[in-house]
Formats: C-alpha cells, structure tokens, sequence
C-alpha cells in the first residue's frame, strides 16, 4: 500500500512538470484583438475592410501566420509559408554547404 501511494505520488509529479514543456498555446480563436496585440507587438495590419482586420506576425525566416479578426474577436488563424526565391547572380544560400575551391 505504502509502494503504491509513492508511486501515484511520483507518477503525479512527473507528469505535472511535463506540462511545462508543452507548446504555448499563443494564438487562440474568440481572443481580443488587444490580447492579441499585447502578446504580438510585431504585428503588422495586412488588410483592413470595413469591420475585418488582417494582421500578419512573422514566425521565422519562412513562415509567417495571418490572423483574421472580426468585430475585435479573433475568427481564423492561417499559417502560410514564404515562397523561396532563387538566387540571383552572384548570390548564394548561406544554409546550404558551399563548394571547396
């Protein structure tokens, strides 16, 4: 009995300090526009219409979200990824490997 209390005890705390590894959850649908804006200052408009409001946050260097708000309540959250350019004469990719000379 005495092996099973410590058990459950140590099963509880381990799993309880798992959650802190969990992803934040920073984006979420029926948010406010300003709780929005609080938690992303780097927001920037991307379209306005009448009572509709776009913004885009920038995630990455290749992914950005677009998050649509509706009467100041966040109604779609949408994750695109930037299209890759080729690269111009002279110019290369710093994240491949570059050839020996």
């Amino acid at each position: 009995m005495k092996r099973l209390i410590i058990l459950l005890l140590f099963m509880s705390v381990f799993l309880g300090s798992c959650i802190f590894m969990l992803p934040r959850n920073d984006v979420r649908i029926g948010m406010s526009e300003r709780q929005f804006l609080r938690r992303h200052p780097q927001a920037v408009i991307s379209s306005l219409d009448r009572n509709i409001k776009v913004y885009r946050l920038q995630r990455d260097d290749y992914f950005f979200a677009l998050a649509t708000f509706e009467e100041g309540r966040l109604v779609h959250v949408e994750e695109r990824e930037l299209p890759r350019r080729w690269p111009g004469p002279g110019e290369i990719y710093f994240d491949q490997p570059q050839p020996r000379p």
